[in-house]
């Protein structure tokens, strides 16, 4: 075969993957520099984007390498456009910064706010960095944001510029949904990311205000709201010694204690039952009721919390309480077939007249017949001397109707 003949093949670098993912993309998820530099030398982008919009730069600082991370930053100060864009986003808004605080990787997150990049930034849905840190409560990461003063910063992006940093971090940004750092830690339980948020006595701190704990999101809850509501004791003892307020509503009239109720956080609500507040105004109050007035004993009925049941009435509770369509915990218990809470109450009957459950409170639409009871609540009913035939006008259950 002729020279003429031969067919040279040069490797094609611009070739990617069904996910937009180039050679260089996979070299720095997988952490190989001497490979990404290798790519680097015959030209490859370092800001060509997969189908997502992640750069080699992004996915460097979502797997937490370090050295690829300064090898792209540092380029930026030999020739234009040669190493990463940290103004390119991900899909969603995410920057560089974002993603990194995300993971926890504090010093590719350090390397990224030296040169400059915006610790203040907002992803689409008005996620900040710290937001993210809060979340996935990365506690040396969150120490480090709150911790960036105002300085001036000599960006790599641009050898010939300064950058002056934010003046401290903004500790209440809300995203899209009103939701704070504070609200995502607490939500997540994170206890140690939580405590340093509310620590206002952090030595040199330049935040651009102290943490606001009465700021809530579009529902109106509050980061107590969301700690009670997912269980993390801890954090609810942190948030109630700064003097939240403990029984702030949310939109439709929950208190942090009626939310605790109706998951059956039983230690929550023992601590906010035997909480002893500075001022009276800032202990539980057991007589606030929903908008459609369902009071905290009607919630743990409903989903079949004894022990919490227990609890509310031992705290003087009325249990006879009646909701604005007539349903008393009774009713409640009784349509959702909790045996055991319907025999509960219906023992009280044992006890004194004042402690007895009212077994005639008509509901607005029916009275307490029990048509659509399970056979097991009917027969308690029936013992406890009950007619559990007898119907209003309505022609219905007491309990049908929530």
């Amino acid at each position: 075969m002729s020279k003429a003949n031969h067919i040279i093949v040069c490797v094609d670098t611009t070739i990617n993957n069904k996910d937009g993912w180039s050679v260089l993309h996979v070299a720095c998820s997988n952490g190989h520099k001497d490979v990404v530099e290798l790519l680097m030398d015959v030209g490859m982008n370092a800001n060509d984007t997969s189908n997502n919009g992640s750069t080699s730069l992004y996915i460097a600082c979502q797997g937490g390498h370090y050295d690829i991370v300064k090898y792209f930053l540092d380029l930026n100060c030999q020739l234009f456009n040669s190493g990463g864009n940290t103004t390119i986003k991900h899909e969603g808004g995410w920057s560089a910064l974002h993603v990194a605080c995300y993971y926890g990787h504090k010093e590719v997150v350090k390397l990224l706010t030296e040169v400059g990049m915006i610790i203040n930034d907002t992803s689409d849905k008005g996620s900040t960095p710290l937001c993210l840190a809060c979340r996935k409560g990365h506690y040396d990461t969150v120490k480090f944001l709150l911790n960036c003063k105002g300085q001036t910063s000599k960006s790599r992006i641009d050898s010939t510029k300064k950058i002056k940093m934010e003046a401290g971090i903004n500790i209440n940004d809300t995203t899209n949904d009103g939701t704070t750092p504070l609200y995502l830690a607490c939500q997540e339980g994170n206890y140690e990311a939580v405590k340093i948020l509310l620590q206002l006595e952090l030595k040199d701190q330049t935040c651009n205000s102290c943490v606001d704990t009465t700021i809530v999101n579009k529902d109106g809850w509050s980061a107590l709201h969301v700690a009670c509501c997912n269980g993390h004791t801890k954090v609810v003892t942190l948030l109630t010694d700064v003097g939240i307020d403990i029984n702030d509503k949310t939109n439709n009239g929950c208190t942090p204690l009626f939310l605790a109720c109706r998951k059956g956080r039983f230690d929550i609500v023992k601590f906010l039952l035997d909480f002893k507040g500075t001022t009276t105004n800032n202990r539980v109050d057991t007589k606030i009721n929903m908008n459609n007035g369902w009071s905290a004993i009607h919630a743990a009925c409903y989903n079949g919390h004894k022990e919490v049941v227990k609890l509310l009435i031992d705290s003087g509770m009325n249990w006879n309480d009646i909701s604005n369509n007539g349903s008393t915990p009774l009713c409640i218990a009784r349509q959702k077939g909790h045996t055991d809470i319907v025999e509960f109450l219906l023992l009280l009957n044992t006890e004194t007249l004042q402690s007895r459950v009212d077994l005639t409170t008509e509901h607005s639409h029916q009275n307490l017949g029990v048509h659509v009871a399970n056979s097991e609540t009917n027969n308690l009913l029936i013992e406890d001397g009950v007619n559990v035939f007898e119907r209003t006008n309505f022609r219905n259950c007491c309990c049908m109707i929530l």
